[in-house]
């Protein structure tokens, strides 16, 4: 097993590649808070079905990017480690 040093280690942490799945993870995060929000939108109106429509859609939107991200996260570590293993 390879040593890495803390500067390889932040280096790998602040690359492009993380960076844009860290991005679409706080956009998940985002559309989640959306979603949950959009309940308030409609509450005595005659907006409710908009605002179900609008939470079902940033909370399934939600939902996808931080699943994505996040197993897109996992899944970048793990083969980078495993290409710098067996290099």
């Amino acid at each position: 097993m390879a040593v890495v040093t803390a500067r390889e280690a932040l280096r790998y942490v602040v690359s492009r590649e993380m960076a844009l799945l860290y991005a679409v993870v706080i956009v998940g995060t985002l559309c989640l808070g959306l979603g949950v929000e959009a309940f308030r939108l409609g509450r005595g109106s005659n907006l409710f079905l908009l605002a179900d429509v609008l939470r079902t859609l940033f909370l399934v939107v939600g939902t996808v990017l931080v699943y994505g991200g996040t197993i897109g996260l996992l899944y970048k570590l793990i083969a980078d480690a495993h290409a710098r293993g067996t290099a």
